[in-house]
């Protein structure tokens, strides 16, 4: 028996998400929508009554038992039934309980986390842990619990075993979700095989009566099932945008917090996307939601595809989703860690100083552009080993017209066929060819694995998922961590530049890591060590977002708290309202990096603050810019004394296509505190 396991039993609420769940895709197999939100249902009526709180014949559902369970949830439930007037049959309450559907499936995969039976991967996938049995745990060996639930109900559907009534139940679950032609090789699913699942999904009458239920609720029109508890959302007007004085800021995060106090969590706007109706989401409830079931719901290729055709590609990491988009992060999980980025930290140091090294006594810098040299030095020669600083602000003006004319279609296409796009494009193929060349298998040979690597290691074990003519557009993408490190870290040096007292604090840990020539070790950028720095980067990207929304399609229509958002719409997830939500963050205008200290924590409230991203797409590089951007600052804070040349009452920002500080913002290199080391 496993000894970090939290608990010896799981409901068949979860055995049943175990059983569904698809390792391939890192998620449950049945896709969204009203029959899985049926089998949910069923399951929950199948735990309570095999725990002895309801009964059920072919007639009515009864409560016989009232005592609170562990699960607030099902005790929702046991409430539900225990306060409704009228006697009513378990079709009745499958309906019914379908409204928690999201819950019980978000809790079940937190339950099967923290039981250590599965493992949860960035981006909100999961999978199963290979050291202990999928189905639950005995200290007897032979136990049937500590059998896999799938081999379970196999046996028992390929042999003459009788199933106990909990297998039976889960037979007649999965064969109501006409899940078995799914999970049963092909050639083994015949017609005996059939009859032989029909007949045990009759032999329990609670699974008989749920399965039953469930067929018939998941085949009840869409409408009549989502008629109930349904909210109207509020429409945007166009003056309400106008009279938004933050969004000629370019201050995207307040101007949604600034609608999320007026309107509420989901509001309807007056444009258009692609001729489809465009919402909009906010709000730290809204976030935890789409962060736990983005998957069922929402699609980034609808939205995103226009930048693959940029560069001749199909597919790529942002624009697939599903099993692919599964099976292309997990290439990545290495050389986007921080720990890739730990074991080069000579490297690192090297780079961020020549980065730095024109940097004389008096100079004059803008922000953006000190920060933007910084990170196309670093990101090269780290990330994907080789020097493209030459070509690199002709890449990077080719992404942003892509973005422009492809993606939110604000300039028309053939911009993008102009004389200079073409060149530029033409050197989108010499980065490509730069990769190529320098990443053959003796150039590489010994060498930790980089993204370059993986990328040509992923078309070479799976050309159909990664093709030739997919290479380029993947790489490129990669391109985008440079860019959104460089606004991250100028809205860092810009926060230090404004707060002096903070500022000295962080100098003081820079001093005690890199002082007297000491060169650090990957230890000593502990918490501990850096916990100033650390509380300040969090405060700077509360404050200053570099991506402050997302925009996805909707493909299966989305209830939320009652909400309904069509299929056929897009909307524009604004991740960053609830980080100026005032009854999450206290004086959330100030910048105040104790709000993370241990005791205050504000930063933890469900929803209220991912910089990284919702679900699927969250950002798969986040430990690897969040350890970059904190050595490059502490590394610039220790060997200068930088401060704004101007002040502004109110920070003015550029939104499009990412967040970062106008180019009137300048700073000053005051004194130079600690000399660079010689080459």
């Amino acid at each position: 028996m496993n000894q970090n396991v939290a608990s010896s039993e799981i409901t068949l609420t979860e055995e049943l998400i175990l059983v569904l769940l698809n390792e391939h895709t890192g998620y449950i197999e049945l896709s969204p929508g009203w029959k899985l939100s049926s089998i949910v249902a069923g399951s929950v009526l199948a735990d309570l009554a095999l725990g002895g709180r309801i009964d059920t014949d072919l007639e009515a559902l009864y409560l016989v038992d009232s005592t609170p369970t562990e699960s607030e949830l099902l005790d929702q439930v046991i409430r539900d039934i225990q306060q409704s007037d009228e006697t009513h049959d378990t079709q009745y309450w499958v309906e019914r309980i379908t409204s928690y559907s999201d819950e019980f499936i978000s809790n079940s995969f937190d339950i099967l986390v923290d039981k250590n039976i599965l493992l949860r991967d960035i981006g909100g996938f999961f999978r199963l842990n290979p050291k202990i049995a999928r189905s639950g745990f005995s200290d007897v060996d032979d136990s049937p619990s500590n059998q896999d639930a799938k081999a379970r109900i196999m046996d028992v559907i390929f042999s003459e075993t009788l199933p106990d009534p909990r297998d039976a139940i889960l037979i007649s679950l999965i064969h109501a979700s006409d899940m078995f032609k799914v999970l049963i090789q092909p050639d083994d699913f015949d017609e005996s095989t059939v009859k032989r699942i029909e007949l045990l999904s009759k032999l329990d009458l609670i699974g008989r009566t749920v399965g039953q239920a469930v067929q018939t609720t998941s085949l009840l029109p869409r409408h009549l099932l989502y008629a109930t508890g349904t909210k109207p959302i509020p429409k945007l007007q166009l003056r309400d945008i106008l009279r938004n004085r933050h969004l000629f800021d370019g201050n995207l995060p307040k101007a949604m917090s600034e609608l999320h106090s007026k309107f509420g969590p989901i509001v309807k706007t007056p444009f258009k996307m692609r001729n489809c109706p465009l919402y909009i989401a906010m709000g730290a409830g809204t976030n935890y939601w789409i962060n736990k079931n983005a998957r069922f719901y929402l699609r980034s290729k609808e939205y995103l595809g226009g930048l693959d055709e940029a560069y001749d590609s199909a597919v790529s990491l942002l624009t697939l989703d599903g099993a692919s988009h599964f099976k292309m992060r997990r290439a990545f999980k290495y050389p986007y860690s921080r720990a890739a980025l730990a074991e080069r930290l000579p490297d690192l140091f090297h780079h961020c100083r020549e980065s730095t090294r024109p940097w004389t006594k008096g100079k004059v810098i803008p922000l953006w552009d000190a920060f933007q040299e910084n990170f196309i030095s670093q990101f090269g020669n780290l990330a994907v080993n080789v020097d493209y600083s030459h070509i690199a602000h002709q890449i990077e003006a080719y992404h942003y017209r892509s973005l422009y004319t492809n993606v939110m279609e604000v300039l028309p296409k053939f911009m993008l066929r102009t004389p200079k796009m073409k060149r530029y494009k033409e050197c989108v193929y010499e980065f490509q060819d730069l990769i190529i060349s320098s990443h053959t298998p003796a150039q590489r040979k010994g060498k930790p694995a980089d993204i370059a690597d993986q990328l040509i290691a992923l078309r070479q074990s799976d050309p159909l998922l990664m093709s030739e003519a997919d290479f380029t557009m993947s790489l490129c993408g990669t391109i985008n961590l440079a860019m959104y490190l460089s606004s991250g870290l100028a809205f860092a040096v810009y926060c230090i530049m404004k707060n002096p007292e903070v500022h000295q604090r962080v100098y003081k840990e820079a001093e005690s890591i890199f002082g007297n020539g000491r060169v650090p070790r990957k230890e000593d950028f502990s918490l501990a060590n850096t916990d100033v720095t650390h509380r300040l980067l969090l405060e700077s990207i509360r404050l200053f977002p570099v991506v402050p929304l997302q925009l996805r399609a909707v493909v299966n229509q989305l209830n939320y708290d009652g909400y309904i958002v069509p299929s056929g719409s897009f909307l524009i997830t604004a991740t960053s309202a609830s980080q100026f939500d005032g009854s999450i963050f206290k004086d959330p205008n100030k910048f105040d990096i104790d709000r993370f200290l241990p005791e205050r924590s504000e930063h933890t409230y469900p929803g209220a603050f991912m910089p990284f991203g919702l679900g699927p797409h969250t950002c798969p590089g986040r430990r690897y810019a969040s350890f970059s951007l904190l050595v490059n600052l502490m590394l610039i804070v220790y060997h200068y004394e930088l401060e704004l040349v101007s002040q502004d009452k109110k920070t003015k920002l550029k939104p499009i296509p990412f967040c970062r500080l106008r180019k009137k913002y300048k700073m000053r290199v005051r004194r130079i505190r600690n000399p660079l080391p010689s080459v």
